[in-house]
Order: C-alpha cells, then sequence, then structure tokens
C-alpha cells in the first residue's frame, strides 16, 4: 500500500521511483484493528507510520515504469480526498550496492554514502496497481 512516492528526475540518482510502502503482511493487522490506520488522526497511524518502509525502484521495462507512474500519480491525486487507498504488487529483486564509481576520478564513493542511500533498491519486473480494499481484506 502506497504512503508515498515521486518518479526521480535528477541525474544524480539511478532510481527512478522512490516509494514509501507498507507491506500488506503488516497493513492487514493494522487494519483488523483500525480499519482507518491510513488517517493521521487514527489510534493506528503511529503504528501504521512505524512500518512504512522506502523502496527505490529500478524499473525493469516501460511496462513497469507506466504502471508505476500510474500508481504514483493515483496516489497523489487521492491526497486530501475521500478516496480508495493506491496498492501495487510488486515483482522483483532487491539489489546490493557493492560500488558507487565516480567515472571521471575512477574512484569507489560507496563508503562515503550514508547507509540509508545505498539500501532498499529493487529491480522491479513487474507491477501491477490492486484494489487496495480487497488486499487488505485478504481477498
Amino acid at each position: 500500500m502506497l504512503f508515498g512516492g515521486n518518479r526521480e528526475t535528477h541525474k544524480s540518482v539511478f532510481n527512478e521511483f522512490s516509494l514509501f510502502v507498507i507491506s500488506m503482511a503488516d497493513a492487514r493487522p493494522i487494519y483488523q484493528e483500525h480499519p482507518d490506520f491510513y488517517m493521521c488522526a487514527s489510534p493506528g497511524a503511529p503504528r501504521a507510520k512505524k512500518a512504512v518502509q522506502a523502496m527505490n525502484i529500478i524499473a525493469a521495462d516501460s511496462s513497469v515504469r507506466e504502471a508505476l507512474n500510474e500508481a504514483v500519480s493515483e496516489y497523489k491525486n487521492s491526497i486530501g480526498k475521500d478516496s480508495d487507498h493506491v496498492a501495487v504488487y510488486l515483482e522483483g529483486t532487491k539489489l546490493e550496492m557493492t560500488a558507487a564509481i565516480v567515472r571521471k576520478a575512477d574512484e569507489d564513493m560507496l563508503d562515503r554514502l550514508p547507509q540509508p542511500s545505498r539500501s532498499n533498491y529493487f529491480l522491479v519486473e513487474y507491477a501491477e496497481m490492486v484494489d487496495a480494499q480487497a488486499a487488505l481484506e485478504g481477498s
């Protein structure tokens, strides 16, 4: 379930999307106790906030890029409105950053990068928006 997202356009980043998500495995138990957990005023909101994870996404192809553009756009359009939640099903692989080479200097800068900026990268090979309510209810 999306709790934020952006299409990255700056040349210094190599991920195409940054998503802030709660996995359905984490969201379902919160939903069972607090169906309005996605709202700031909900008693379930602090628990949901702790479960949010950042994902740095590299799209494997144009169909993945299109699906993620649609999901991020739908999420942004739903902010502040009484509309459905946005959820996206992703398939892919978590990547491990082993080097950060500055080509002009032929120097590996990996040790100089802060830990958060070198983790949570995923190559997404399939993406599809799904019905968030149905996913929360386990169907």
